[in-house]
Parts: structure tokens; C-alpha cells; sequence
């Protein structure tokens, strides 16, 4: 397989997971918003872009912080690279030139959403109500993820793909973390219950919360089950796991071992036993900050490795 292929088969995974993760979290913050008082509002809204956008581009281009704006920015702005319709856009540009790596229904149902994304206008978000909007959005993204598992074949396309998927699903969900204890730390120190609510609503983590804690809303009990469980999907420790299993994969698949394909495995191993080691006197407010930044910066350096390392040859065998 050329290098080009893999890193386009592994974007892929990132961009579509990233464009799901936004829509997610701009759905659960327009809910928030339409039950606080308009000084309230302008903070979740700016809440919004420090977790999924870059506020100084965004008021580098826009005169106020109002709802219109910044969904009109996360989600429709061509020359954001994190608004859902740029990754739609990336991810379908990559699946263009591979189109004979990948099952034709997945093409379909890409395509199809980044020609009515494309139409759209920040009007058409309010036309009904936003939610209805990225309702639809999220429903594509997930009918994309179905097909994809239920007609792929588990081979390297399928590895890659998946591998890219768990890397951003682990980093996504530790920025988010991160952007909730800033605020509850430095910001908005009694919003907490709204803020910590929102979090395990933007990943539908709420009611598996319940199941496991009950009642209880905390910090520190949101933080240990968004980072630790071990079966809950978009947890950091699970999308870990699942990831180091798509690499060993691949790995196990090359006609010739590769050391430093074994390096990145070992590394990805290395980050998910440490996060293993953490126990609740990690997840204090004095503490987590620390935690969470070591933390974004192993995915990233797990994401330069696998760049270097998989996609930096001439060929990754077939």
C-alpha cells in the first residue's frame, strides 16, 4: 500500500470522527443555551469555540459573539479547518481519490451529505431549529459509520481508517475535558452541573453515567468515567485499547516486522497503561490540568509517530 493511501485512509477516520464530535457538542451547547439568561448565552457560545474552534480567528472575523456567528463559524466556514463542513470536505476529497479502497455505499452516503452541507447557509440552520439541523448531520455521519462496519473488510484500509477514528476520539474528548476544567476552574466556578451535564450529553456518555454513579455529578466522577471506563465507547482509556488492537493489527499483517512500527505500538501501550495507573487522587481540580496536558500532548506525539513512522515510506506492505 503507497504512503499516500494510508494517511488518506487514516485522515479519513479523524475528520469524519472530528465532524461528528462537533456536531455532538454544538447540538448539547444549543440546548444549554436556550435554557440561560442572554449574558449566559454569550458564554456557552464562547465555551463552544474554545472547545472546538480558535477564538482569536473567530474575532479576527466577526464583530460579536452571537449564536449566528459562531454556528455559522463551527459549521459553514470554508477557511476554518475544524468547522464540520471543512472535515466533511477533507474527508470526502481523500475518499475521492481512493474510491476503489473503500465500499461504494460509503462513497454514497459522504457524497451525498458534502452536496447538501455545501447548499447550506447559517438561514437554513434556523429555518426549523438548529437541533433538527444537526440532527440530520449527526444521522448521516452515523449511517457512514454502519455502512462502513457493516461492509468493509478488516484488512490494512479498514485498520487504517479505524485507527485514525480512536486517535481522535481519545484527543477530542481530553481537549474537551480540558476546555471544562478551565472554565469550571478559572471562569465559571459554580456552572459546574451545566457545564459537566453537557459534556456526558455531547457524547451520549449520560445515561451510561447513571448506570455507573447514579445521581452523582461531579468533576471528579465525570472525569474518571469520560477517561477510565472500560467498555464506554468514546472513554480515553477504550479508545485507546481499541486503537493499539487496529495497530497491532497492521502490524502483525506486514509480510516483514517493522521496528518502528513496533515503536509507535509500544508507545500507544505505554500511554494507555499509564492512564490505567490513575486513580481519583488524579482527577482533582489541582491536579487534572496537569494530567490532561501530559496527556494531549502523548496523542499528539502518538499522531506525529504515526505519521513519521506508517506513512514516511515509500511503501507500507501490503
Amino acid at each position: 500500500m503507497l504512503n499516500r493511501v494510508a494517511d488518506g485512509l487514516f485522515w479519513i477516520g479523524r475528520y469524519m470522527e472530528r465532524a461528528e464530535n462537533h456536531t455532538r457538542l454544538i447540538s448539547t451547547v444549543y440546548h444549554l443555551s436556550t435554557q440561560r439568561t442572554k449574558r449566559n448565552d454569550i458564554a456557552h457560545w464562547q465555551h463552544l469555540l474554545r472547545l472546538i474552534g480558535n477564538e482569536n480567528d473567530f474575532l479576527n472575523s466577526y464583530s460579536e459573539v452571537s449564536e449566528s456567528n459562531v454556528l455559522h463559524y463551527v459549521t459553514l466556514r470554508a477557511d476554518n479547518q475544524n468547522s464540520i463542513r471543512s472535515c466533511i470536505h477533507i474527508a470526502r476529497n481523500n475518499m475521492r481519490q481512493l474510491r476503489e479502497k473503500m465500499p461504494s455505499e460509503c462513497w454514497d452516503t459522504l457524497n451525498s451529505l458534502y452536496l447538501w452541507i455545501n447548499e447550506q447557509t447559517v438561514n437554513d440552520i434556523n429555518a426549523e431549529t438548529p437541533y433538527i439541523f444537526y440532527k440530520k448531520i449527526q444521522e448521516q455521519l452515523s449511517s457512514f459509520q454502519g455502512t462502513l462496519y457493516a461492509t468493509m473488510m478488516r484488512d490494512k484500509e479498514f485498520h487504517f481508517i479505524e485507527s485514525g477514528k480512536c486517535l481522535e476520539r481519545a484527543d477530542n474528548g481530553l481537549r474537551m475535558l480540558q476546555a471544562i476544567h478551565f472554565s469550571l476552574t478559572v471562569e465559571c466556578p459554580k456552572s459546574d452541573y451545566s457545564f459537566l451535564l453537557a459534556l456526558l450529553k455531547s457524547v451520549n456518555g449520560y445515561e451510561s453515567y447513571r448506570r455507573v454513579y447514579a445521581d452523582k455529578i461531579s468533576m471528579q466522577t465525570v472525569v474518571e468515567f469520560l477517561m477510565l471506563h472500560p467498555t464506554f465507547p468514546r472513554s480515553t482509556c477504550y479508545s485507546l485499547q481499541i486503537l493499539e488492537s487496529h495497530l497491532r493489527s497492521l502490524v502483525t499483517q506486514q509480510s516483514n516486522q517493522n521496528f518502528l512500527h513496533n515503536k509507535v505500538l509500544s508507545h500507544v501501550g505505554k500511554v494507555h497503561a499509564e492512564l490505567l495507573c490513575m486513580d481519583k487522587a488524579n482527577f482533582t481540580v489541582e491536579r487534572l490540568g496537569e494530567h490532561l496536558h501530559h496527556l494531549i500532548e502523548s496523542c499528539d506525539m502518538i499522531g506525529l509517530m504515526i505519521d513519521r513512522h506508517f506513512f514516511h515510506e515509500e511503501v507500507v506492505s501490503a
